[in-house]
């Protein structure tokens, strides 16, 4: 009767351990988080020449202290300067329809007529885009 109930507790234990060893084989197949997919409209603004618009307009929220944002003059990479989303936008979260209005005067160029844009995400760049002034 003993033996009986050590056979029933060793296989229970057997049950429990093949289930641990399963489920973390199982846990390390899983794709790591995605970065988040954003799609943006960027011009420059009517009214405030040195000023552009990145607006959001599709896609997912996006955690401001995640993200930050890099402008250059288009022909030259290293006229460029950068702003964390959080300094722009007093939101914890940039979302649809939201715009972000960012100054295109750097250090050396006072506004540039064709400025690269790019917005970083800490797992990968998430948008780039070049505004031209017509």
């Amino acid at each position: 009767m003993a033996s009986e109930m050590i056979g029933e507790v060793l296989k229970l234990a057997m049950v429990v351990t093949l289930a641990a060893v399963l489920s973390i084989g199982i846990y390390a197949l899983l794709p790591d988080e995605r970065p988040p997919h954003l799609e943006v409209e960027m011009s420059f603004n009517q009214t405030d020449i040195g000023v552009i618009d990145i607006i959001h307009v599709g896609g997912d929220p996006i955690r401001t202290n995640d993200v930050r944002i890099e402008i250059s003059n288009a022909s030259n990479i290293f006229d460029k300067k950068g702003y964390r989303l959080t300094e722009l936008s007093n939101e914890s979260f940039w979302k649809f329809p939201d715009t972000i209005y960012l100054s295109s005067s750097t250090a050396s160029s006072i506004n540039m007529s064709d400025v690269k844009v790019t917005v970083i995400h800490q797992k990968a760049i998430i948008a780039i885009g070049e505004v031209r002034r017509v």
